[in-house]
């Protein structure tokens, strides 16, 4: 295994997740896409678990670049899932979905669970 193609083709797909990302998900194409790019990632990250860490020191500068790519897309991701509560929230106020910084939902409050 080429290592060096393997990151740099990691690192072309987080590109592209990010962009898809601040375009906005409008619709299934991107959706599907999105998904596609999951499964690759996840495909690349398998094989890169096969090699020994020592094999991986050597490439510290581009593996910085995709720490910090995936660090932007976990941002923006979290941004999206933001913005979209805060949509559902203006629609159904009654209903209030929670999610903390690490994107997990913390609950529900509804008007049913809420002190009168």
């Amino acid at each position: 295994m080429d290592v060096i193609k393997v990151l740099e083709n990691f690192k072309s797909l987080l590109i592209k997740e990010k962009s898809l990302l601040i375009k906005g998900v409008i619709d299934e194409e991107t959706t599907n896409e999105l998904s596609q790019l999951e499964k690759k990632k996840l495909d690349i990250l398998s094989e890169l678990s096969q090699l020994d860490v020592k094999a991986l020191k050597q490439y510290s500068s581009l593996l910085r670049e995709i720490e910090q790519l995936n660090k932007e897309i976990e941002s923006l991701i979290l941004n999206n899932l933001h913005f979209i509560e805060s949509i559902l929230k203006e629609i159904f106020p009654e209903r209030e979905t929670v999610y903390g910084s690490d994107g997990k939902n913390l609950g529900e409050v509804s008007i049913f669970n809420r002190k009168i």
